[in-house]
């Protein structure tokens, strides 16, 4: 069942504050604020073709329609500026990330983008707009004189027919309000204050760990070390004491010789730094307490 013009249009501008129009004057209205012409706004509002361009001048110069058509601009144009300040503020956020990283390249890029969507590479007239050249011309010409304006005479018009209409047109969609940006995302692990300290942590608790482990299970081999960070080379990534027959063999201060378990090719034997050992899995428990989160 179709719906009626007043229906439709109450429906479709609830956030109107001029009075609402007939369902066709709205559609027209709504295609005049998207850029069509007088006479193509009424052929797509359901006016008769062949008269549509007098019909596009009479509906402009009806009150109502005009404040309509204003008042859709009006929120159009507020659309419009809240977009362009997301985009500038998003243009200003990279330029800022970019410069803290150091990356020069990027900031400058983001630098020459910004100066261009806000129009400072135009030609000869940066920050000057048609409306203020417009107003700089009128206010450097001398005053005129004003004319006498003749008094006018009421003079009585018949009502106009309403247009012939040949179809029932669909409503243009309103103009949609600005959408809310989303939150910048939360840093990265590594970019948190508390990351170095937590990694700090874990491999505290790893030497401490291993330190303790050894010396009352061997305190033969916990003598022999060179320094206390070496006790964590009989413990495997769980923190488990490995078995005698898998512990590796002092090559010098801090360096040991693996039996097997080469990264390229496990059956080799290998050669690794005891702090290496200890970096390895302090990143890989803060990066496992990341991913838990």
């Amino acid at each position: 069942m179709p719906q009626s013009a007043e229906a439709s249009a109450e429906t479709n501008t609830a956030a109107q504050t001029t009075p609402p129009l007939p369902h066709r004057q709205e559609v027209f209205a709504r295609h005049i604020v998207a850029g069509c012409s007088q006479a193509e706004a009424a052929r797509r509002a359901g006016y008769a073709w062949d008269s549509a361009r007098q019909t596009g001048s009479r509906l402009v110069a009806d009150v109502n329609v005009a404040a309509r058509i204003a008042e859709l601009a009006l929120a159009r144009e507020d659309s419009h500026r809240t977009e362009h300040d997301d985009l500038v503020a998003n243009l200003k956020r990279l330029m800022t990330d970019s410069m803290s990283k150091k990356n020069t390249s990027g900031a400058l890029r983001a630098i020459d983008m910004l100066a261009r969507f806000q129009g400072h590479y135009a030609n000869g007239n940066r920050g000057q707009s048609g409306r203020t050249s417009a107003l700089s011309d009128t206010r450097d010409a001398p005053p005129s004189e004003p004319a006498p304006q003749p008094v006018p005479v009421p003079v009585p018009t018949p009502e106009e027919p309403e247009p012939e209409a040949v179809f029932d047109p669909p409503m243009p969609p309103a103009p949609q309000l600005p959408v809310e940006p989303a939150p910048a995302p939360p840093p990265p692990p590594r970019m948190r204050p508390d990351h170095a300290i937590r990694v700090l942590q874990a491999k505290i608790s790893m030497i401490a760990h291993c330190r303790d482990t050894l010396k009352s299970r061997h305190p033969q081999v916990y003598q022999s070390l060179a320094f206390t960070e070496e006790a964590a080379m009989f413990f495997d990534d769980a923190l488990d004491l490995l078995s005698e027959a898998d512990w590796p063999t002092r090559q010098s201060p801090g360096k040991w010789l693996w039996p097997h378990g080469n990264p390229a090719n496990p059956a080799l034997s290998w050669v690794q730094d005891a702090d290496a050992r200890i970096d390895a899995y302090a990143a890989a428990l803060v990066e496992a307490q990341d991913n838990d989160v």
